[in-house]
């Protein structure tokens, strides 16, 4: 049997049957003359099995009639049956479904947001701020899929924190944090460290006082020593330098393809006016625009008279004409200014001192006209932030 035969026979159905009577090899010559499709025939020594589709069982049933074979039903298969068989059977069907939709729905939403790496009293109010910003017991999932942005809202309500990762695994969210060790600021003279204030890759540093204890290439993790103030002996100093490091940002960006963009004629009509208050007297220029589309341009004067302003002022109004076009982005360009925006965002979040040292688009693709990316910028940004000397 083909395996379009059996892609048949379980769409349509088929039945597996037994013959019995003197007369079944003069039924199964007529099928086969007829042209109905028999397979799987075994001759017994009194019976005969075989399998016909469903839609031919009526030509076979007539055909035994007419030569005195009997019929048995062996077997029924494919997909008619099992339809057949969840409608004699539609509450167990129903809670089939019942069960689907609630496993679906409940999986759907975030069960538990827990907090790791700081006290009990920290962790309530980062819970209480991450619920702010859409991260909560009973949050869909999909209102928090970009997890970067929720943790660097997160950062800008919470000063204290130096980092915050966000991990969902399943219906649980957990946020490790790393907490800013107080007491400590970038010009104190008191003795400090110079610790990483997020996840990256030394590129170059340098210690003005101190003691550099990691090295260019090397991984470091939020909250880790990148310059010591311990230099030995009892001797402690604020250190201080330059941590130069590779960081990752992750960035979803969408634009549509298409826009629409505004364009002057160079047509233009003015008017000018007495402004007294709110009110305007129309002086000089009487033509109306009779444009379809226009913008309008409104110049004041600001006359003073000492520190006084003048309720009366000079005001000339100029309507320009313009028309309006959809100018359509290749994938290409749409694609560069997605890299741009990308770019935008990480000095949105970082500063202009960040330097970008690449982009990779790692997703793209385009849906109802716009063109959605993740796109993935690596900057250059010192990560060294002061914090006390640990005492044993």
């Amino acid at each position: 049997m083909s395996n379009a035969t059996g892609l048949n026979n379980f769409l349509f159905g088929s039945l597996h049957l037994e013959l019995r009577g003197v007369q079944i090899s003069a039924v199964i010559h007529q099928l086969q003359v007829s042209g109905v499709r028999l397979e799987h025939i075994r001759v017994h020594q009194d019976t005969t099995t075989l399998v016909v589709g469903l839609q031919d069982f009526w030509p076979l049933y007539r055909a035994c009639r007419q030569f005195g074979v009997k019929l048995r039903v062996i077997s029924r298969q494919g997909f008619p049956f099992v339809i057949r068989h969840f409608k004699k059977r539609k509450m167990m069907v129903a809670g089939m479904v019942l069960f689907a939709g609630l496993l679906l729905f409940f999986n759907s939403l975030i069960w538990s947001v827990t907090v790791h790496g700081v006290s009990e009293e920290t962790s309530l109010s980062v819970l209480q701020v991450a619920k702010e910003s859409g991260l909560y017991v009973g949050a869909w999932k999909s209102s928090v899929a970009n997890l970067q942005a929720v943790q660097a809202r997160i950062l800008k309500r919470m000063p204290s924190l130096v980092w915050i990762g966000i991990d969902i695994a399943g219906s649980q969210a957990n946020l490790q944090v790393v907490e800013r060790i107080g007491g400590v600021s970038g010009t104190s003279s008191a003795p400090h460290n110079l610790v990483a204030s997020k996840p990256a890759v030394i590129q170059r540093i340098f210690a003005n006082r101190g003691d550099v204890v990691v090295k260019p290439g090397q991984v470091v993790h939020p909250g880790q020593i990148l310059v010591s103030g311990d230099l030995g002996q009892g001797k402690l100093v604020p250190a201080s330098g330059l941590a130069l490091a590779e960081v990752w940002y992750t960035s979803q960006v969408a634009l549509p393809l298409a826009v629409t963009r505004q364009e002057l004629t160079g047509a233009s009509v003015s008017h000018q006016d007495l402004a007294v208050g709110p009110l305007a007297l129309r002086i000089l220029g009487w033509q109306q625009p009779d444009y379809r589309l226009e913008t309008e341009s409104v110049s004041q004067t600001n006359w003073h008279l000492g520190t006084w302003r003048l309720p009366v002022q000079w005001r000339i109004v100029t309507d320009y004409e313009v028309t309006a076009g959809a100018v359509t982005k290749t994938q290409m360009q749409a694609q560069q200014a997605a890299l741009e925006l990308a770019r935008q965002d990480v000095f949105a979040q970082e500063g202009s001192d960040v330097r970008i040292l690449g982009q990779t688009v790692l997703q793209l693709r385009i849906l109802h006209g716009k063109l959605y990316a993740t796109v993935l910028t690596r900057a250059e940004e010192d990560i060294g932030v002061p914090a006390s000397i640990p005492t044993s």
